[in-house]
C-alpha cells in the first residue's frame, strides 16, 4: 500500500539583524515566544547564526519571513519554501584570496536543536533523523472557509469513533431525558385530542405531572448540552494542536468548569432573549403611537428589517464565549467581551473575509448537513413506524426518536468541530496564534 505524502517541515534561521534594528525584530519575537524575555532574546540575536525552528510548515515558515524580515533580519528556509514569494536568503559566495586558493571554511557555530540528545560543539554536525511530527498533528495557520469545512471533514473523519465516544454520554441522557418528557406529554396530547374520554381530575393530574417533568427534564437537558459542548471543544482542541486525548481526562477538566460553562449558559440565554424581546416590543410600542396619531400601525413594518438585524447581528458574535471558558479559563461577561472581540473585524484573504458573516456562511452549512441527515433518515423511520401498529406504536415512537436524534448527532459533530477549527483560524489571523505555537520548537537563547 502507497504511504501518503508527509508535509514537509522547514526550519527557519536568522543568519543575522541589520544594526539598529535588533529592537524591533525581538519586540516581534518576544510577542510569540513566551518562554523567554526580550532581553534574552535581544542578547542571543547578537549571535548569530540562530536556528529559531525546525519543525515549521510551509505557511507558518512563510509567516515567520513575512513578519521578520521586514523589520531588517536576514532568514534562510531550509528547505527552501515553494512559493514564488519568499527567496529563500543563500549564503554569501566564497571569494578565493590573492594566492588563489580557497579560505578555510570555518565550522559554524554550535546552534541548539529542538531534539533530545548531545549537542556536537564543533566540527561537522552528524546526520540526524527528524522527529517524527505529533499524531494526528494539523498545522495551525489561517485557513479560507473552504479550508475550515475541510480540515473539520478530515478531523472528524480522522477521529470519528474518539468523538463520538465522547459525546455519546451526554447525548444519551439528553435522549433518555427527552424522551421521558414526552412519555409525560403523551397523555395531554390525548385528552386534547378526546377531551370527553377523560376525567377532569385526572387531566389536572397529568398537567401537574407533565411540567414537573417539563421543569427537571429541562434543567438536566440543558447541563447535558452545555457538559456535551465542552467535552467536544476541549477534545477537539486537543485533537488540533496534536495532543494525546483520553475520555476519562476530557470530563475530568471539563467537570471541573462544568458549573461556570452552565452559569455563562444561563447569562447568554437571557441575553440572547433579550436581544429578541427588545425589538419585538420596540416594534409593537411604534406600532402603538403610530396609531393612535391616526395613521395606520402598519407603516411601522419599514422598522422590523432594522430592529431584526440587532439580534442577528448580535447573537452570532457571542457565540465563542464556551471556547473561551474551556480553551482559556475566562467565564461570565469576561468569555463573553472575549467572543465579542474575536468576532469584531475582516481578515485577510478570499470570501467570505468578515468574521460575523464566515460563521454564518458556517452556520448555514452545518444546518443544511443535519436536514440531509434527518431526510436520509426520516425514510428507515416512516417504514418502521408504518408496519408498526397497535401496542407497538410506542416501540416505532422510540425507534424513531433515537434514530432522528442520533442522525442530528452526526451533524451536530461537524458542527462544533467547525466551531473549533473556525476559533483557532480567527486566533490566526488577529494573535497570531500559530506563531505562538512555535514557542516550544524555538532554541534557547
Amino acid at each position: 500500500m502507497a504511504l501518503e505524502p508527509v508535509e514537509p517541515v522547514h526550519s527557519v534561521n536568522i543568519l543575522r539583524v541589520e544594526a539598529g534594528k535588533e529592537a524591533a525584530v525581538a519586540d516581534a519575537l518576544a510577542k510569540i515566544i513566551r518562554n523567554y524575555t526580550r532581553e534574552q532574546i535581544l542578547e542571543r540575536l547578537g549571535r548569530p547564526p540562530w536556528t529559531i525552528t525546525r519543525k515549521a510548515s510551509a505557511k507558518i515558515a512563510s509567516r515567520l519571513v513575512k513578519l521578520l524580515e521586514p523589520l531588517g533580519a536576514l532568514l534562510r528556509v531550509d528547505p527552501p519554501l515553494p512559493s514564488a514569494e519568499t527567496t529563500p536568503v543563500m549564503p554569501e559566495p566564497i571569494v578565493p584570496a590573492r594566492g588563489g586558493s580557497m579560505p578555510q571554511v570555518q565550522p559554524r557555530r554550535d546552534v541548539a536543536y529542538p531534539f533530545p540528545g548531545p549537542t556536537v560543539r564543533s566540527g561537522t554536525l552528524p546526520p540526524r533523523t527528524p522527529e517524527p511530527m505529533p499524531e494526528s498533528a494539523w498545522s495551525i495557520e489561517p485557513l479560507s472557509l473552504g479550508g475550515i469545512l475541510d480540515r473539520s471533514f478530515n478531523i472528524c473523519k480522522a477521529h470519528w469513533w474518539k468523538l463520538l465516544a465522547i459525546a455519546a454520554i451526554p447525548w444519551a441522557v439528553m435522549a433518555l431525558t427527552g424522551l421521558l418528557i414526552g412519555a409525560a406529554a403523551k397523555p395531554l396530547a390525548l385528552a386534547g385530542a378526546n377531551p370527553g374520554a377523560f376525567d377532569p381530575s385526572t387531566i389536572a393530574s397529568k398537567v401537574g405531572v407533565f411540567l414537573g417533568a417539563l421543569l427537571i427534564g429541562g434543567s438536566v437537558l440543558f447541563v447535558c448540552t452545555c457538559l456535551l459542548e465542552g467535552a467536544l471543544t476541549y477534545a477537539v482542541s486537543r485533537i488540533y494542536l496534536g495532543r494525546p486525548l483520553e475520555m476519562k481526562d476530557t470530563f475530568s477538566f471539563v467537570h471541573k468548569k462544568l458549573a461556570a460553562l452552565v452559569l455563562t449558559s444561563l447569562l447568554v440565554l437571557v441575553i440572547w432573549t433579550a436581544l429578541w424581546v427588545g425589538p419585538v416590543m420596540v416594534g409593537a410600542l411604534l406600532f402603538v403611537l403610530v396609531a393612535a396619531t391616526g395613521i395606520s400601525g402598519w407603516w411601522t413594518a419599514i422598522t422590523w428589517i432594522p430592529l431584526a438585524i440587532v439580534p442577528l447581528y448580535c447573537i452570532p458574535k457571542t457565540t465563542l464565549y464556551d471556547k473561551a471558558i474551556i480553551l482559556e479559563d475566562r467565564a461570565y461577561m469576561d468569555s463573553i467581551n472575549r467572543s465579542w472581540n474575536l468576532m469584531t473585524g475582516k481578515g485577510e484573504g478570499e470570501w467570505p473575509r468578515g468574521y460575523w458573516l464566515k460563521l454564518v456562511v458556517i452556520w448555514h452549512v452545518v444546518i443544511l448537513i443535519i436536514i440531509a441527515i434527518h431526510m436520509v433518515v426520516g425514510l428507515p423511520v416512516g417504514i418502521v413506524t408504518h408496519f408498526l401498529s397497535g401496542p407497538s406504536l410506542t416501540v416505532a415512537e422510540v425507534f424513531n426518536f433515537f434514530l432522528q436524534q442520533g442522525g442530528g448527532l452526526i451533524g451536530q459533530l461537524f458542527g462544533y468541530v467547525c466551531l473549533v477549527v473556525f476559533y483557532y483560524d480567527i486566533r490566526c489571523r488577529k494573535e497570531g496564534f500559530d506563531l505562538e505555537m512555535l514557542s516550544g520548537l524555538v532554541e534557547e537563547p
